[in-house]
């Protein structure tokens, strides 16, 4: 079912809390990275909306700057440079005043499409780090060629640039059938609701927005009936990970996570993070993980479930995980955060680093791996057991022994 956006603004949605939480739970950290670091920043929110919803709670526009004044509170440091961009071609006008009544400061409100000041933005950006945050209403406004360029920043002093999407990855799968002169018959998909469901009416477009045309091999597969519509909505979004990852590690690290509405079993929408580094993407994996247990949680009218269950809420069967974990860990010594970031963009957040941590202390209690931490002692002589590292604070390398107490 689709719907204008008339009404949008009206109330906020149950299921745009987990994504606004995900959103706001992550940017503190980020920003607090991003005012040690002294280096400026370029903070964008493409669609931006009113920055309020009429019933009072907060849109995206407004979160961000509340995190932003929070780690700026939390900061030793006096001053930072911030750049704080909404776009808004509709609401504008709403925008500009639910900002002016908040105590922000450089907010450039910008009348207009994403599409017409991206480049502008992206040129003004150069030598700063860049957060996007990209929340259409409905596909068109998708495109990998831009995405890609947010990541490909190889003359901008060593700065970031991340992204955050919401991909309506259900009404993506509805057009590329569409194009494809597909009816999807399954009766689940008839009660989503979308947005501004702007058709994007040729193969051109689909191309455009995956930056391939392997997509139309996901489609035929499905006409022929190898896997559900579920599936191909999943492979759809894999896909689109994929792809953002760049032909030449424009986004090294991609995770991707369901939000689903009460009762659900069908996402409305997924959320993807893209980032080139290591301490982001644990984060945000950390961050997927607990948004997806508040929602089952909330979904599950708070029963606790027999079985751990990851972000797309399947049950995880952890003999099998604890063995891939173990099978991930090289012979030679390895940083405890590669381990950790390889597992998630081969796995998925299926479980939380605590699980995996308490793995990786089994493994060691075995003899199956051996680890060096410095520093190794804690201030009070202890031997040090963190699992985390912290830049020019605290390192953690693990290695797999061959001759192991199961061989």
């Amino acid at each position: 079912m689709s719907k204008k956006n008339d009404d949008f603004f009206v109330a906020k949605k149950p299921w745009s809390f987990y994504k606004d939480k995900l959103l706001g739970c992550y940017l503190v950290p980020y920003f607090q990275k991003i005012v040690c670091s002294g280096r400026p920043l370029f903070y964008v929110d493409c669609f931006a909306g009113k920055g309020k919803f009429d019933d009072g709670n907060p849109g995206s526009p407004l979160i961000a700057m509340e995190c932003l004044n929070k780690a700026k509170s939390l900061s030793k440091r006096s001053y930072i440079t911030t750049t704080n961009v909404f776009i808004e071609s509709e609401y504008y006008d709403d925008l500009k005043e639910n900002l002016a009544d908040g105590n922000y400061s450089r907010c450039a409100v910008i009348a207009g499409k994403f599409e017409d000041n991206i480049e502008k933005i992206l040129k003004e950006s150069e030598n700063h780090n860049l957060f996007v945050y990209f929340d259409p209403y409905g596909i068109k406004a998708l495109n990998m060629k831009t995405f890609l360029a947010m990541g490909n920043r190889k003359n901008s002093n060593r700065c970031s640039a991340e992204l955050l999407i919401n991909f309506n990855s259900f009404g993506l799968y509805r057009n590329c059938c569409k194009v494809l002169d597909y009816t999807e018959k399954e009766t689940e998909l008839t009660g989503l609701e979308e947005y501004d469901p702007t058709n994007v009416g040729t193969k051109e477009g689909i191309n455009a927005i995956f930056g391939t045309d392997r997509w139309e091999g996901i489609i035929e597969a499905r006409k022929a009936n190898e896997f559900t519509s579920f599936e191909a909505e999943k492979r759809l979004t894999d896909l689109f990970c994929n792809q953002l990852r760049g032909k030449y590690g424009e986004f090294k690290y991609v995770l991707s996570m369901p939000i689903r509405a009460t009762n659900d079993t069908q996402p409305k929408y997924r959320m993807i993070h893209a980032t080139n580094h290591e301490e982001g993407c644990i984060i945000m994996a950390e961050n997927m993980f607990n948004r997806s247990q508040e929602s089952q949680d909330e979904r599950n009218h708070g029963q606790t479930c027999l079985f751990e269950r990851g972000v797309e809420d399947d049950p995880v069967n952890m003999e099998q995980i604890e063995k891939q974990l173990l099978e991930m860990i090289p012979y030679e010594s390895t940083h405890f955060n590669n381990i950790l970031i390889d597992f998630y963009q081969k796995y998925g957040v299926v479980i939380s680093k605590k699980t995996l941590t308490n793995f990786l202390a089994k493994y060691k209690k075995s003899n199956l791996t051996e680890e060096l931490r410095y520093p190794p002692r804690t201030s009070t002589g202890r031997e040090s057991t963190f699992y985390s590292e912290k830049q020019h604070e605290q390192t953690l390398l693990i290695r797999r022994i061959e001759n192991g107490s199961d061989n």
